[in-house]
């Protein structure tokens, strides 16, 4: 009960092989993963100040931007890698993760993945 957030775990896969070559490995190996960062969707941030705020006056954006997470790498060296974080968001909203896997000839992909978190809405009425 006191843990808050969510583990998230990003699978990355090398990249097949495009040169024809029968020798070597079919696919690129993952020579790096990186958590750029995670942000707020604009479109979460004016929800927040606009529509909730009017139903509950005082309802603002708590967390500062961009959110930098320490993130764990596995499988590094092999063709099939993982990237994990924690993400505690105090804000409800569409969370935008932005990572980049770099393969061993070089190539970077850089995706950026959605995270949605809901307001649990506790209102009770009699």
């Amino acid at each position: 009960p006191e843990d808050v957030g969510v583990e998230v775990v990003i699978s990355v896969v090398g990249g097949v092989k495009t040169n024809g070559c029968n020798e070597g490995p079919p696919r690129d190996t993952i020579a790096a993963i990186d958590l750029i960062d995670v942000n707020l969707a604009t479109e979460s941030r004016n929800w927040i100040t606009g529509e909730l705020a009017q139903k509950y006056p005082g309802a603002r954006v708590l967390d500062d931007y961009p959110l930098h997470s320490a993130a764990t790498r596995n499988g590094l060296g092999s063709t099939n890698a993982s990237l994990r974080f924690h993400l505690a968001p105090r804000d409800p909203g569409s969370y935008l993760a932005q990572v980049r896997a770099v393969g061993t000839y070089g190539e970077t992909n850089v995706q950026v993945f959605s995270i949605l978190v809901y307001l649990l809405d506790a209102t009770i009425t009699w």
